[in-house]
């Protein structure tokens, strides 16, 4: 599957090892699982890793107007409910 659209990076900084994302698809084509399926191998085997992600799927009425957040904290990853950008309409957008 081409990632094109997409950045993967990891980068040293002080003595920290750091792991950004970027991605921009007009359609999901699979890309959110795979990332999903990527951070929970990261929690799982660095359990100390801590992390946000967000997204916006605006294919999925129920998504429509907002974010959710992927978290990674103590091992364990989860999907939470934005409420610092959300909802879109008013917050970001006019």
């Amino acid at each position: 599957m081409s990632m094109l659209n997409s950045i993967f990076e990891i980068k040293s900084i002080n003595g920290s090892y750091f792991l950004f994302i970027g991605l921009n698809h007009n359609h999901d084509n699979g890309y959110f699982i795979q990332v999903y399926n990527l951070l929970e191998f990261i929690a799982t085997i660095a359990t100390l890793s801590y992390g946000l992600v967000y997204y916006r799927d605006d294919e999925i009425k129920d998504s429509l107007n907002s974010f959710k957040v992927i978290r990674i904290k103590k091992g364990c990853i989860d999907i939470i409910d934005d409420n610092y950008l959300s909802p879109c309409e008013f917050m970001i957008e006019d």
